[in-house]
Formats: C-alpha cells, structure tokens, sequence
C-alpha cells in the first residue's frame, strides 16, 4: 500500500515564506501561507481530478476557510468566496436581482430593462468569466451609451486576480450548514448540469470548457474549477449532497505536545519576523500555546460549546508581542477574557 505522500502529486504546496514579515493575518485572503496537511492536499487533488466539490468539516477555526484562497494562489486560479447565512438561496451564488430597485423605477416610470437589475454571482463568474464581464458592460451601456469597462473592474477579489488564470477558479461557499436544508441540494444540480438558467433574463449560463494542459503533473489537465465547501457541523447536510462532494475532516491532535507543536508551526508561518527578533521568542509562543490548549480542553470538559479556535491563538500572540505582555503576567488574564473567553 502506498504511503500518502507516494503518488503522483501536481497541487503545488508552498508558503509565501517572506510573508510572515508583514505578518500575514488569521484571517487573511490572499493565501500567502498555510500550515502543510498532506491529507487535505490529497483531498483537494482528488476533487480536481473528479471534478467534485471538496466538502471540509471541522471545527470553527480550524483552517477550514484559509484553505481554499492558499490553493487558489498556488494554482495561480482566480479565487472567489461566499459565506452562507439563515437567509441564502442557492440563487444567491449565481445572481441576484434587486426586485425593489425594479419596484421603484417602474413607478418612477424609468426604463426597466430587466438587466439593470441583474448582477452576476461568484458562480456565474467562476463558470463563465467573460460572460459574466460582457454582461456587465451590456448593462452599463443602458439607457446612456456604451461605458468602457475594465476586464476586473466589477469582479470579486479583482484586486487578487486580475493577474490570475482568466479561465480558472476556486470558489469558497462558507459555512454551509447555516443555510436551509434545501440549499445543498438545489446547488447540486447547477454543479452536476455545469449550467444555470437567469429567471428574470430566461438566459442560460454555462460554464465554459477548456482545453485540458497536456501535462499530466499539472492541475490543468484534469479541470478548471475547484468548489471548496465547509460546514462547522452545526446541522447535518442532505444525504445525497453529502454523496456527491470529496469530503475531508480537519481534526487537531488531542495530544498536547503535538498540538502545542502544531500552534508553533502555524504561528512561525504568520509571524517569523516579530518571533525572531523577540529576546524570547519562541518561548512566548509556547506559553500561549500552552494556554490556548488549556482552555480549549477546559471548554470541552465544561461543554461550553465555543472552543478557542487558532485565529484567537494567533491574536493573542501578537498582543503578547506588541504589547509585552507575558502570559505569567496579571495583565493576561484581561487578555484571556478578551481574546479567548469572550
């Protein structure tokens, strides 16, 4: 049998190492740097190579979300997120339509074009990017003339991916489980049919197909579209969305030392330069791991149901540095209730 790092890898799997100079944040899009799991990049191949979505299950803070803008960047694919509420509709990730808008103009009898109201979603540009630009300029164009428009003006993270394949993406659907059970299954068929049909406009989106690179170590050979998928477990996800995803659970390690290691790893990947030049660095950062992992384990006992996640780890590392404060000092307990506890 092989072992898990023994087959034919092509997701590149590097950190941005001179980011943590300007110390890259928790909660950071950019991708610049993420903790190595072979596992999960063995997850992230198979979903490309199946083209299935990655469904990543864990925790809240456990690295699920900063996975997917790390990946993009490695694959140098364009990269957009969305994040899931009560309130989402699967329409909501393909387009959305401002009914009151419309409402307004027709009694102001102003020209009610059904494209003004129209603006594509992070599907539609994932799917068919140049489709979703044309769009855009069409309905600039109404009532007064043609606007000239940049290729990135009106997209997402354009900032991020102007420089980024044209052609290829990940896409980032957040927190799943907060969304109503119907969701799921109705996002199924637009991602198994690779098309969407616009109500208001009867206009059908595909998604564009590419020709695949002909070298087999390269991500663009098999497809040009990675869905990431997470859910913090809150509610159980339909049976048959389930059936349909690449699924990966994210699980820290219970063993203290191995977690306190873990913390250090990730801490030196966001923040080398202040750990460096600190007189006691590494020191410091074990000192909040320690009590990171402490607390963490005391919620668990006490069924608190919120446990510290690594985001707040590295936030209050960066106080104990910038601020000088020693985690054996009277001032961390103010630091514990204002970062972990809440």
């Amino acid at each position: 049998m092989k072992s898990i790092v023994d087959y034919n890898q092509f997701l590149p799997w590097k950190n941005n190492l001179g980011a943590s100079a300007v110390e890259v944040g928790p909660d950071d899009r950019s991708g610049m740097v993420y903790l190595h799991d072979p596992n999960l990049q063995l997850a992230a191949e198979i979903a490309i190579v199946t083209q299935r979505p990655l469904l990543i299950r864990g925790q809240p803070g456990s690295g699920k979300s900063s996975f997917a803008p790390f990946v993009a960047r490695n694959l140098n694919w364009r990269y957009y997120e969305t994040t899931i509420t009560g309130r989402t509709e699967a329409k909501d990730l393909l387009w959305k339509f401002d009914a009151l808008a419309r409402l307004r103009d027709a009694q102001a009898k102003s020209d009610i074009d059904p494209r003004r109201y129209v603006t594509p979603g992070v599907m539609w540009w994932a799917f068919n990017r140049e489709n979703a630009i044309d769009f855009i300029s069409q309905r600039k164009s109404l009532p007064k003339g043609k606007v000239a428009v940049r290729d990135n003006e009106d997209e997402p993270l354009a900032e991020i991916n102007y420089k980024r394949d044209p052609f290829r993406a990940v896409v980032l659907i957040d927190e799943i489980d907060k969304a109503d059970p119907e969701l799921p299954n109705d996002l199924l068929e637009v991602l198994g049919l690779n098309r969407f049909r616009i109500d208001e406009l009867d206009l059908l989106i595909e998604r564009k197909t590419l020709e695949p690179d002909p070298r087999k170590n390269s991500p663009n050979h098999f497809g040009g579209l990675l869905i990431i998928i997470t859910t913090n477990q809150e509610r159980d996800l339909p049976d048959a969305f389930v059936r349909r995803c690449v699924v990966h659970i994210i699980e820290e390690p219970e063993d203290e030392n191995k977690q306190i290691e873990r913390l250090t790893e990730i801490a030196k990947l966001h923040m080398s330069t202040l750990i460096e030049s600190h007189h006691d660095g590494e020191k410091l950062v074990c000192k909040v791991a320690r009590t990171h992992y402490k607390l963490r384990q005391e919620a668990k006992k006490r069924r608190l149901g919120r446990e510290p996640s690594t985001a707040e780890f590295l936030d209050a590392l960066k106080v104990c540095f910038r601020l000088e404060i020693d985690p054996e000092s009277e001032l961390w307990h103010q630091v514990e209730q204002n970062v972990f506890i809440k």
